[in-house]
């Protein structure tokens, strides 16, 4: 045998051995996670990430002090705190956590006060590689940057030395809003997925004109049922029983797109006020969508379409075309009014332009259509 051979074949040896162990690598704690991101990700595409889809606005006036920034675990979070001498953050509990599903929205219902579950859902996050470009204790919300999702990419050993080689195409971003209730030291906590994907515009078959750009994609409820689940774990509740309280049970729909002699759309909810108008601030989230307002006595939210949303490939041509006299209207960027009324127990969501009449642009009547599917 030559030693050309030879060499070859301990070359092959070689790479079947690291092929092995890198795919004998991966955690086995995340191996049926959707949710795994790669925090040195978010640098090679920050510069395509459309602008209006991530809006900074942190200053260390927000900022609560004594957050551990490393862990993975709430028992290395609560050793960082007792360490720094913080003894706001609840003990290890397998308990006092409640998951509450009302439609296509879910929460998790926990028997802390908001301070304590601002921080540990603080350092969750950071633990799995994210920061925070939105960080507003007063309102209870805090938005993450984007990461690159790799939990389909090669993972192990041989991932780490190439890793730059393998894209997903997928990045993930989350909101996080804390409610308070009227129960003594108990607190919501809601998360909402908002997803963007690589694509091409453009002539594919022409170098120059071919453009990389990364466009919304639907938000997934499954990654926010995770994060619940892990965050549960995070507080020391056993994998198995996380798992179990943050069922997924399947819904019915509860709301539909009416439209009168006049062509004017609404929406009418099956369901109370109260209900709805969470509801709307979740699928809002969902969609990306900028909330710049909201005055609940008169049941309106003040939004605002970004330009990832109306660039987004969010349907394929159908029925919903149809609806317009012009099919080569585009959607805009553009400001409106969402009405929300109570009639008892049907809730009717109408769609009002700056002039606070009834919208019957494209662009609002998408919303409306997106807004309907969200619920």
């Amino acid at each position: 045998m030559s030693v050309f051979i030879k060499g070859f074949q301990v070359f092959l040896l070689g790479l079947f051995v690291i092929t092995i162990s890198a795919c004998s690598s991966a955690p086995k704690e995340d191996e049926d996670y959707k949710g795994i991101y790669d925090a040195e990700t978010t640098s090679d595409y920050s510069l395509e990430v459309p602008p209006d889809l991530v809006s900074p606005s942190i200053s260390n006036a927000l900022v609560i002090p004594g957050i551990a920034n490393s862990g993975a675990r709430f028992s290395e979070y609560s050793n960082s705190s007792q360490a720094s001498g913080s003894s706001s953050v609840l003990p290890r509990s397998t308990s006092g956590a409640r998951f509450v599903r009302d439609g296509g929205v879910f929460w998790l219902e926990i028997k802390a006060s908001p301070d304590e579950i601002w921080q540990q859902v603080r350092a969750f996050f950071t633990g799995l590689g994210f920061n925070f470009v939105t960080e507003s204790p007063v309102n209870g919300v805090l938005e993450t940057n984007w990461l690159e999702k790799r939990s389909e990419v090669p993972t192990g050993w041989l991932s780490a030395m190439i890793g730059k080689l393998f894209s997903s195409g997928l990045m993930d971003k989350y909101r996080i809003r804390l409610e308070r209730t009227d129960k003594d030291n108990t607190t919501l906590l809601f998360i909402t997925h908002q997803g963007l994907q690589e694509r091409s515009t453009g002539d594919s078959f022409s170098e120059t004109e071919l453009v990389i750009k990364w466009l919304p994609r639907e938000s997934d409820p499954d990654l926010e049922a995770e994060m619940l689940q892990r965050f549960l774990v995070f507080r020391g509740i056993a994998k198995a029983q996380a798992k179990q309280i943050v069922s997924k049970e399947k819904t019915t729909e509860r709301a539909k797109l009416v439209k009168d002699g006049d062509n004017n759309y609404t929406i009418e909810v099956n369901e109370i006020f109260p209900r709805t108008w969470r509801r709307i601030s979740i699928a809002l989230d969902r969609m990306g969508l900028v909330v710049e307002d909201r005055n609940r006595s008169k049941g309106i939210y003040y939004i605002k379409t970004t330009e990832g949303f109306v660039q987004g490939d969010h349907h394929e041509p159908g029925w919903f075309e149809s609806l317009f006299a012009s099919k080569s209207e585009q959607l805009k960027i553009a400001q409106f009014q969402l009405k929300v009324d109570d009639l008892d127990n049907i809730t009717r969501i109408t769609i009002l332009n700056d002039a606070e009449e009834q919208d019957k642009s494209k662009t609002g009547l998408f919303i409306l259509e997106e807004l309907k599917a969200h619920l």
